[in-house]
């Protein structure tokens, strides 16, 4: 495995478990939220881009804030919904 990926996995995990996040991910993004590219999914585990660790900013906290009101604002189709 390349070392820009990260690897989430769970053994035994219901076949849905990691498409639910990747689906859950791709919503959050559609709302306006910057997330992590998810590379793959499989029934056992679910790859994404290695995130790089930054120092905390307040601009990056406003932006953040802002990000995740949009978020709220837009709203789910359904409570657990895929």
């Amino acid at each position: 495995m390349s070392s820009d990926l990260f690897r989430k996995h769970r053994a035994g995990a219901h076949p849905d478990f990691f498409r639910v996040e990747a689906a859950g991910l791709a919503w959050l993004a559609a709302a306006g939220m910057s997330v992590v590219a998810v590379r793959e999914v499989a029934a056992d585990h679910i790859d994404l881009e290695r995130l790089t660790e930054v120092a905390p900013s307040v601009a990056a906290a406003r932006g953040f804030g802002a990000r995740l009101a949009r978020m709220h604002a837009a709203g789910a189709g359904g409570f657990g919904c895929p």
